[in-house]
């Protein structure tokens, strides 16, 4: 009797550790790591669809200014996990997005994302940029506690909006397409600051050649960006925006908008930079005495733009101008 209770004993802590084990396994199958201590970081996206950022890098930045930790590949959801004990600011984005680096992230003040340039160009000269995929970034400031589980949410910032321009061809020219080499783009933001600060800048800045084919008349050109200088930091007061009109037959034809800067300086204001902004276009004939075709342009003002990519319902109207 007492051998068949030992052996019977024996079975039972076999069949515990056995069931103690298989749960372990399927929780791990299952991506759950249920925390009584460490770090919870949950982001909070708002109102924003960020079905293009599926995954984010988190940067933490030790108070004692030791070697940040890095956690790729994290969902979007958030992180969750160990980390030593201490104080960390923390930095994170969605660094899969298209057409954009990353420079000095050992430094959490410094730490940048960028849009990749189209050609390579000597330090000092205007660089033609990639349109850069949307950046979003979170920061903050965490303590992670011995024996404690720490939880903080995050919150979204968009870093990249839309620039445009809208061009009507209310001339008889068959006008096909229009390119526009759009100077003054900001190259990249610093994770750090939200979109109201200081963005990131060398020497040079960007120009974005963009281009569009008109239908019904109507071309819309837009493309994104970490946004644009004032022609007060950037000099551009007295730079044209260049428009090369493609004709139906081959021709090309180019024309610009000489008062363009000024036209930035009023719609940026006092603001360093603006993130998003539209320009409305009228192409007109003008003579200029020579025979030569010549196209006038009426600016019919500048828009700004929300969040979300789309003009502002209150937008904002200029006079127009012939050039």
């Amino acid at each position: 009797m007492n051998g068949i209770l030992k052996s019977h004993g024996g079975f039972m802590a076999f069949s515990f550790l056995l069931l103690a084990f298989y749960a372990c396994t399927e929780r791990e199958l299952h991506g759950i790591r249920p925390l009584d201590t460490g770090i919870s970081i949950r982001t909070s996206w708002g109102d924003i669809v960020h079905g293009d950022a599926e995954t984010l890098e988190f940067h933490f930045y030790p108070a004692d200014g030791s070697t940040p930790i890095v956690e790729s590949a994290v969902p979007s959801g958030g992180f969750e996990g160990k980390l030593p004990v201490g104080k960390y600011k923390v930095l994170a984005f969605n660094s899969e997005t298209a057409n954009v680096e990353t420079v000095d992230m050992d430094s959490y003040e410094k730490a940048a994302v960028i849009a990749k340039s189209v050609v390579t160009v000597r330090s000092g000269e205007n660089m033609r940029l990639a349109e850069p995929g949307p950046v979003y970034a979170f920061r903050g400031e965490i303590e992670v506690v011995e024996g404690a589980l720490s939880v903080y949410t995050v919150m979204a910032d968009p870093l990249t909006q839309d620039i445009g321009m809208q061009v009507t061809n209310n001339t008889d020219l068959a006008i096909v397409s229009v390119r526009c080499d759009f100077p003054g783009i900001v190259l990249g933001r610093y994770l750090s600051r939200t979109r109201d600060k200081e963005p990131y800048h060398q020497e040079s800045m960007g120009i974005y050649p963009a281009e569009a084919a008109f239908n019904n008349r109507i071309a819309e050109i837009g493309f994104r960006s970490f946004g644009v200088f004032s022609p007060a930091v950037s000099g551009l007061s007295e730079t044209p925006i260049v428009l090369t009109l493609k004709l139906d037959d081959g021709r090309t034809i180019e024309t610009e908008v000489a008062g363009f800067g000024k036209l930035l300086d009023e719609a940026v204001g006092d603001r360093e930079f603006s993130a998003g902004l539209k320009l409305d276009i009228e192409l007109k004939l003008a003579a200029d005495g020579t025979g030569d075709i010549f196209v006038g342009i009426g600016i019919q003002g500048w828009k700004d733009y929300d969040g979300d990519g789309m003009p502002d319902k209150i937008g904002r109207n200029g006079k127009e101008i012939l050039y």
